[in-house]
């Protein structure tokens, strides 16, 4: 910006006028009309018409010759004016050739004519006044202004810019240092004066921001670039500054500030480590808690390769995972393991994902954050190596059970065989009837005793994988027939009544034959044995979709809701009676369950206690079906 852009106290609201001195112009009125440095020189009359023109004035054309009176060519409003200063033969003139928005402004003087009539010089000034139209619209838009002090005088000159950073909507009439320093913050003014005299007194540039309040009450913050210049001796005698507007510019950067602090207390406080890496997987950024982790010092890292940190066995794996980031902007998960500075290797897991540029649109390298996880894998290892303890335990003791199984039954088989021997008195009587149920105690106890065995053995096959099932088409109402046949018995010593609820099923069950009398005996005998005298136990068959369902049901002494769910696990006993819990192992239902998972079924308890117990188990009738859900449950 020159300093026809400049505004002093005897005018602020416009731009100065520039009129070339008289000194300079007063050759070219002496000579004849000649076109020379720019100025236009016209001859006229004393009735104003045009005798002689050193060039085409503006929106006049060549056909303007003598005759032609310089009133048809400027403005109506101007035309006073002009034969003023043509009746006085001396003064300055502004004038504006042509009657529409283009209208050319040309200013100069008018000079007698010693010949007679007058004489013009005039200056076309279009393009200086366009200019500072311009400057200034891009002062009001940058919101920006300049100012000159003049040191020796203390007068200030300033550009319509400068004056709306102070007093947008009213600016005054003329400005000083006064008038300027009552707009800035009480507080600063001081600082202000002290500045501008350590800048003066320099004499190098410099800066400085400071609060104002504008004439409408807002309270602004502007900043000040100052230059000097100096006279001929090299002494400072002025300083020119540009202010301006940087009030939201100081908010955002405060608010950036506060942001990049929250975000570095975040990541300094994190427990895990935030990075950057480029495309090669070289470190660029690393957070304070690497030292945590791997020991090493952030210098320490970044600029190596992240290779040189990780396990020779998980880097390929870990360099895919980069590999796959880069072009997938989903963030993906890994573990491996990175190097300690002890020597030793610590486990982390990272998430990483493609760092992209604001736009989204290139990616600058990877982001990753990484979790020590040593912990979660110490403990991971030793729920493993206690989860193959407890199998092996859990073999040894199907093994176990399997074996001795096997050894008691056999001597058992004879007690037994020996015991209904005697019962039936084969041989001859007995002698006394004591040893009749003596005999039959014996015989109880072994069958009893056999039963348990028979419930271990099979519960153990099927821990092991090795309980067969043999599926065919089942006469389910003769397999009920059976067992109710084999616990009748039971149930008349203890006064209870057996009931039997049987509906037609639409097609045959398939499954085991075997498992499922010893599924209806096992339920039977548990109702019976907790049923108290004179109650009910019934057993019933019904449809479901395509599943066949057995429910066996009494009014025995039932057991709280609360434990209901632990009566399907092997050695399991909930009864406060202890006599009624001793005469069992608590593998009754347990066996129900397993031998009910094997056909791809399932089982439901439902109790009261004090009210009696249901239990209903659920077998698929199609034989495809059942096949491919005992596959499953024996492969579980």
């Amino acid at each position: 910006m020159g300093r026809e852009n400049k505004i002093s106290k005897a005018e602020s609201r416009g731009p100065v006028s520039p009129i070339a001195p008289l000194a300079i112009a007063m050759p070219i009125a002496c000579d004849a009309p000649s076109n020379s440095s720019g100025f236009i020189v016209v001859d006229l009359d004393n009735d104003g018409h045009i005798v002689a023109q050193s060039a085409v004035l503006p929106h006049a054309s060549t056909s303007h010759t003598a005759r032609t009176s310089i009133y048809d060519l400027i403005a109506p409003t101007e035309a006073r004016a002009l034969r003023r200063a043509l009746g006085a033969g001396f003064g300055t003139i502004a004038l504006h050739l042509g009657h529409d928005a283009g209208a050319r402004a040309l200013d100069g003087f008018v000079l007698r004519n010693p010949s007679g009539g007058a004489r013009l010089v005039l200056r076309d000034d279009s393009a200086d006044r366009k200019r500072l139209i311009e400057a200034d619209k891009a002062e009001e838009i940058v919101r920006f202004g300049q100012w000159t002090l003049d040191l020796s005088s203390g007068r200030i000159e300033a550009t319509k810019g400068f004056v709306r950073l102070l007093a947008p909507e009213n600016p005054p009439g003329a400005i000083d240092s006064a008038w300027i320093l009552r707009h800035c913050d009480v507080k600063e003014r001081q600082r202000i004066k002290r500045q501008i005299l350590k800048g003066a007194k320099r004499g190098g540039p410099f800066s400085f921001q400071t609060r104002i309040v504008r004439a409408d009450g807002q309270w602004r913050i502007v900043e000040s670039q100052i230059s000097v210049e100096r006279d001929p001796t090299g002494k400072v005698s002025a300083l020119c500054g540009v202010s301006r507007d940087v009030t939201e510019v100081v908010i955002i950067e405060k608010e950036l500030r506060r942001l990049d602090a929250q975000h570095r207390l975040l990541i300094n406080h994190s427990n895990d480590v935030i990075c950057q890496l480029d495309y090669q997987g070289a470190f660029l950024f690393v957070s304070p808690a690497i030292e945590q982790i791997t020991g090493f010092l952030i210098e320490e890292i970044v600029g190596r390769n992240i290779s040189e940190f990780v396990h020779a066995d998980d880097i390929e794996h870990l360099r895919n995972t980069a590999r796959q980031a880069n072009f997938d902007p989903a963030a993906r998960t890994d573990q491996y393991r990175m190097l300690h500075k002890g020597g030793h290797y610590v486990w982390v897991e990272s998430r990483v994902r493609p760092l992209m540029d604001q736009k989204g649109l290139r990616r600058l390298g990877l982001i990753a954050v990484i979790r020590d996880i040593s912990e979660r894998k110490h403990a991971e290892e030793a729920l493993v190596a206690a989860h193959e303890r407890a199998d092996i335990a859990n073999r040894a003791k199907t093994k176990f059970l399997a074996n001795m199984s096997h050894e008691l039954r056999t001597p058992l088989n004879a007690i037994i065989g020996f015991s209904e021997i005697l019962s039936r008195e084969m041989f001859g009587p007995l002698g006394s009837s004591r040893y009749g149920e003596y005999v039959t105690l014996i015989l109880e106890s072994g069958r009893h005793l056999l039963d348990l065995i028979n419930d271990l053995l099979d519960t153990a096959k099927i821990e092991a994988g090795r309980y067969e099932l043999t599926r065919e088409p089942l006469d389910i109402e003769e397999i009920i027939s059976a067992a109710l046949r084999l616990v009748q018995r039971q149930a008349e010593k203890k006064g209870l009544i057996l009931e039997s609820r049987l509906a037609e099923t639409a097609e045959p069950l398939v499954a085991d034959q075997r498992a499922v009398k010893q599924i209806i005996i096992n339920l039977l005998s548990n109702a019976i044995k907790f049923t108290p005298a004179g109650g009910t136990v019934r057993v019933s068959v019904g449809e479901q979709d395509t599943f066949v369902l057995i429910t066996v049901t009494d009014t025995g002494i039932g057991i709280p809701e609360n434990e209901v769910g632990r009566l399907a696990r092997p050695f399991e006993q909930v009864h406060r009676d202890l006599h009624i819990a001793q005469e069992g192992t608590g593998l009754g239902l347990a066996l129900v369950n397993s031998l009910a998972r094997l056909h791809g079924g399932d089982i439901e308890i439902k109790s009261r206690e004090g009210e009696g117990t249901s239990v209903i188990v659920r077998l698929p009738r199609d034989a495809a079906e059942t096949d491919a859900a005992g596959s499953h449950a024996e492969r579980a």
